[in-house]
């Protein structure tokens, strides 16, 4: 048992050693350990063989007649042999310790001889392993990584270039000067951590720029909107990653600006945050722009890495052009250069611009893909301050008609009041070519007329064509938007809706539709009710609040807070 005992401890102790020195390395599994409690038993029995059988009581001489003495010793039945066994034993226990001696001491000398880490390669391995600790927030991470950024700047390979920092540029004017001599290897001359991995580089970093690309964008605003900061949406209208898209299919059919909603169904590649924020929010599409990146990829201890990096032009962030190695001749540089651009061709899959929708306020730097919010994207918001200003926005002119035949009608100006005895006029709609595919982000409010409202965050509002099927796509969520309040149309009294051209908001919601309302205005412990009862929009503008409060046990706020998105679309902020 002692030998046992001093194994177990052994193995114990090896375990601390590798957990202290290789501290990310895997750890010892259970099957080990049972191995290791196991081995050590059936170890100590075979070191401590010769006890149990060999030795015991021998018969010794005394000198005196007659009078044997007994020792701990061979046993009288192992001494008529002329086996040596304890030799044998002690030879075993020998070769034994020799084998593991021999094991042993290579590996000690070869990790006296490894290379010590960089500072970098330190920063690293601890971070990784200290961020993995529960209750670690992400300040405390940001910090470990600017320590990382300050152990690159003393590893940096910078010496081994050649390059003038007198020649350092913006990223902006860059961009302007070498976008059509573009790959170039470049090294950043002045870094910045920025909000998002596009404008994030820091000093003496090593880039090889690609080309540049140019990405299509639409700028949104929320409709409505609670504190002093007007919140925006950037998203991308197409890219070669994934399907289309149904932005791309919505530009072509709808004129901006346009309200749009989230369809909830799919999330596509929006971050939570994000997610969170447009979900059931009605969202005013207002115009296209144009975004533009540079593609490369970051060398890595002088490798080119096999990450795409897209680089947005930040102007805290200034490069300088590599011309050659400091002290190798300028073949062996364009050899490389020529070997980077083989690897880059075979391997590296480029993503045109930043595939993210991404939010941003009137106080934002960048609109959230790391490049700066350019000056006339929003006319009629002070980017400096946050201050509300009494003067309304400004209207934004519509684009041309792509759904009406009829040319001479001024789209810039709102059409003549419709008293409710007359008819609407009767337009063409042209026949859209493009493909009937479902789309992933945003469902379109259909609309026809366009008429202003005395609204404060809805210059536009829009009036949706009847479905003629009643059903909605697989990806889409349909809404229907009447251009009226409550008060018009609703009659309170006999709970019926007058003449007009309004409606419900729900008066075309399917049961699931109905379900997905009750989720956003926090009902949905009345959802499995709703779905028993198979209440759909006709059925729920029949109801009102004494019918809530009576038959599915409503509260009175709850009744009212349902009501009111049913008569007028109100959604609590």
């Amino acid at each position: 048992m002692a030998i046992a005992s001093t194994l177990l401890l052994v193995s114990i102790a090896i375990e601390r050693f590798r957990k202290i020195r290789y501290p990310l390395k895997e750890r010892l599994s259970a099957t080990a350990v049972k191995g290791l409690c196991i081995g050590s038993l059936v170890g100590a029995a075979v070191l401590s063989w010769p006890a149990p059988i060999i030795w015991g009581l021998g018969t010794v001489e005394t000198g005196i007649p007659g009078f044997q003495g007994k020792r701990c010793f061979t046993e009288d039945r192992f001494q008529n042999y002329n086996t040596n066994y304890q030799g044998i034993y002690n030879a075993c226990l020998i070769l034994f310790y020799f084998i593991v001696s021999a094991t042993l001491m290579p590996r000690k000398h070869k990790t006296k001889n490894c290379p010590q880490m960089t500072t970098l390669q330190k920063c690293i391995e601890y971070l990784i392993h200290d961020a993995a600790k529960p209750g670690v927030n992400s300040d405390a991470r940001k910090v470990k990584h600017l320590m990382c950024l300050k152990a690159h700047e003393k590893m940096s390979h910078r010496d081994d270039y050649r390059y003038d920092v007198e020649q350092q540029l913006p990223l902006p004017e860059f961009f302007r000067n070498y976008k059509d001599k573009l790959p170039l290897l470049v090294i950043v001359t002045a870094g910045f951590c920025g909000e998002t991995k596009n404008d994030e580089y820091p000093y003496n970093e090593i880039i090889r720029l690609h080309k540049s690309c140019s990405q299509l964008r639409v700028i949104g605003k929320f409709s409505s909107h609670d504190g002093a900061k007007q919140e925006f949406l950037s998203i991308p209208v197409d890219s070669s990653f994934g399907k289309p898209k149904l932005m791309l299919e919505l530009l072509a059919k709808k004129d901006l600006p346009v309200h749009v909603r989230y369809a909830s169904s799919s999330n596509g590649e929006i971050k939570p945050a994000v997610l969170a924020c447009i979900k059931g929010v009605d969202i005013l599409l207002m115009k296209t722009y144009v975004e533009d990146f540079i593609q490369g990829n970051c060398l890595q201890q002088g490798v080119l890495s096999p990450d795409p990096s897209l680089v947005a032009l930040c102007a805290n962030i200034s490069v300088s052009i590599i011309t050659g190695y400091a002290n190798k001749p300028q073949d062996k540089f364009h050899a490389k250069l020529r070997s980077m651009e083989a690897f880059v061709d075979h391997n590296i899959k480029f993503y045109e611009g930043c595939l993210e929708i991404t939010k941003f306020n009137s106080d934002s730097m960048t609109t959230g893909t790391g490049n700066p919010i350019p000056r006339d994207l929003l006319p009629f918001y002070s980017m400096q301050s946050s201050e509300k200003t009494d003067t309304p926005p400004i209207l934004i002119p519509r684009q041309k008609s792509k759904s009406f035949q009829d040319e001479t009608i001024d789209m810039h100006e709102p059409p003549p009041y419709i008293g409710p005895d007359q008819k609407f006029p009767e337009f063409v709609q042209k026949t859209s070519s493009m493909p009937t595919e479902s789309g992933v982000y945003m469902t379109v409010l259909e609309e026809d007329v366009y008429m202003t409202v005395p609204e404060e965050d809805s210059v536009y509002s829009v009036i949706e064509e009847d479905n003629k099927n009643g059903k909605s796509s697989k990806n889409m969520k349909c809404i229907t938007e009447p251009i009226a309040s409550d008060s018009d149309d609703y009659n309170s009294s006999n709970n019926s809706w007058s003449g007009g051209f309004s409606k419900s908001f729900v008066s075309e919601k399917s049961v699931h539709d109905i379900q997905e309302i009750l989720k956003t205005l926090n009902l949905t412990k009345y959802c499995k009710t709703f779905k028993k009862n198979l209440i759909d929009g006709t059925v729920l503008q029949e109801l009102d609040e004494q019918s809530l409060k009576k038959d599915f046990k409503f509260m009175h706020v709850e009744a009212v807070r349902l009501m009111k998105y049913v008569r007028a679309g109100h959604i609590p902020k």
